[in-house]
């Protein structure tokens, strides 16, 4: 890091390198609970289906006179039922493992913001252009159909394709459907690509020329 005084002002900047690979590790980690938590919720779906068929096919043969035999489903249906306490406390905890990751990734974000301000010196213009395509606002998003992966991902992808594109065939790089990810080195790869490019003097107030 340096330090430059001139006159009344101070000037800061950065010669470290950025900390991307922590950046990334945590972005991965993100990622992962955000699967885990669609795992367990279509899991939980799942065997609720099967607990109301299950219900459905016991039910007639109680109130029979002469029932006929149960055939193991009163022991599937509790079986079902436990499945279903052990995939909700999953849920539970894995949601708030979620929230204390969030966190950190918007507290991460924002130091990502002054790292990169300061390494490559942007104006406010520039660092509004990179607020919008890394923001902040994990937690209001539907994460769902369109999660905080899916935003960085269209954010990078779309200033690779404009304003920090080097050639033609940059123009023509594909771009996720929202809510598609299933690759998070993919958007991981594209933010350092970004970084990379900031690195060599482009920046997003550009507009490129090719030969």
């Amino acid at each position: 890091n340096a330090m430059a005084i001139k006159k009344d002002a101070v000037l800061f900047s950065m010669k470290d390198e950025l900390p991307l690979p922590q950046y990334s590790a945590l972005i991965t980690d993100r990622y992962n609970k955000i699967t885990q938590i669609r795992d367990l919720q279509g899991s939980l779906e799942n065997l609720s289906n099967q607990f109301r068929v299950i219900q459905k096919r016991l039910l007639p043969r109680y109130k029979n006179k002469n029932p006929t035999p149960l055939n193991q489903m009163d022991s599937l249906l509790t079986y079902t039922y436990q499945s279903i306490i052990v995939d909700t406390n999953a849920l539970q905890e894995a949601q708030r493992e979620l929230q204390h990751i969030n966190v950190r990734v918007q507290n991460v974000t924002r130091l990502m913001w002054i790292l990169v301000q300061l390494k490559y010196k942007l104006d406010e213009t520039n660092m509004r252009f990179l607020q919008a395509i890394l923001p902040i606002n994990i937690c209001d998003v539907d994460e769902i159909e369109e999660g905080w992966e899916e935003q960085v991902e269209s954010g990078m992808v779309y200033a690779l394709r404009t304003c920090l594109a080097k050639t033609t065939k940059d123009q023509k790089i594909s771009q996720h459907d929202i809510g598609k990810i299933k690759d998070i080195n993919k958007v991981i790869r594209h933010i350092k690509i970004v970084c990379d490019r900031l690195e060599r003097g482009q920046r997003f107030t550009d507009t490129p020329r090719f030969e």
